[in-house]
């Protein structure tokens, strides 16, 4: 029933039957604290992960996921690194799990702590095309391409997220000549550019303001 109230939003009475539980075990906690992740009731979620931890209780990776990403939607880098430093000295399995990973990187990005997003994406025993796309976009989206070139240059295989990602960092630059070079390159490569390639080259020209960059744009 519990469990209904939280997927149906009904906060007082999932509240209400937690607190009538006389001994709620890992899954009661996990549930409810998860439940109130996601419909945004975060410092709920966070008081019952304290009681829990406080009670002995060890919480599982989609409790703490739901934790992240509501450290995520809010930018709350500071409990977000607590989190994940609790992760990392209590779960063996985090390095190896890539959807934590990802959630601990999208709030790192959003907060634009590129050093703590860096140092979780290489903490990452697989990486995928997503976990890379996350890194190189972050990076890029705070004027860092340096860094972001850095992954994009390791990157084993790049889909047209990756290019996009360093093609719209160079763009809102002005970077004209390094976005044209980058739609260059990635059609030597058979990527196709796509409608977010385009629009940051002519954006990139309109920036600079030169008629005939404007023209290349529009083929």
């Amino acid at each position: 029933m519990k469990q209904v109230y939280l997927e149906n939003g009904l906060m007082r009475l999932a509240h209400q039957v937690f607190e009538e539980m006389p001994s709620p075990d890992v899954v009661s906690f996990k549930i409810t604290i998860v439940g109130y992740a996601k419909k945004g009731f975060g410092l709920e979620a966070m008081r019952l992960f304290h009681e829990m931890v406080g009670l002995g209780l060890e919480p599982d990776e989609f409790t703490m996921l739901g934790l992240l990403v509501f450290c995520g939607q809010l930018g709350d880098v500071k409990f977000g690194r607590a989190v994940h430093g609790w992760m990392e000295r209590r779960m063996s399995t985090m390095s190896s799990d890539l959807i934590l990973g990802y959630a601990l990187m999208d709030i790192y990005v959003k907060c634009q702590e590129l050093e703590l997003a860096s140092r979780t994406f290489g903490a990452l025993k697989k990486k995928d095309v997503v976990s890379w796309n996350m890194i190189i976009a972050g990076c890029a989206e705070v004027g860092e391409l340096e860094q972001a070139w850095m992954f994009f240059d390791q990157m084993p295989c790049r889909d047209i997220v990756s290019w996009n990602s360093l093609i719209t960092g160079y763009a809102c630059r002005g970077g004209f000549s390094m976005v044209k070079g980058l739609i260059i390159d990635l059609v030597m490569e058979s990527v196709i550019p796509d409608t977010v390639s385009m629009i940051s080259l002519v954006s990139a020209a309109a920036e600079t303001g030169a008629l005939d960059q404007g023209r290349w744009a529009r083929g």
